[in-house]
């Protein structure tokens, strides 16, 4: 489970260290996909170290199957 805290934190951390271009957008409509996108990286970081993985890498076979592989 991901908190929104930890969701936030993560977002204002990108919006700190990244120059993120929203002119012409609407900045919280913007913000949305990228605290999706943190969310998924504290996720995917908790799974790894809960599980004592030391790393991910995903592989794009003819374009069409994915296969994640996971290891220790």
């Amino acid at each position: 489970m991901v908190s929104a805290t930890d969701i936030k934190n993560m977002t204002d951390e990108y919006y700190s260290k990244y120059k993120i271009l929203t002119e012409g957008r609407d900045k919280a409509e913007f913000r949305r996909p990228v605290e999706v996108q943190a969310g998924i990286e504290i996720g995917l970081e908790k799974f790894l170290e809960e599980r004592d993985y030391h790393a991910f890498v995903t592989h794009f076979k003819n374009e069409l199957r994915w296969n994640p592989i996971v290891c220790r």
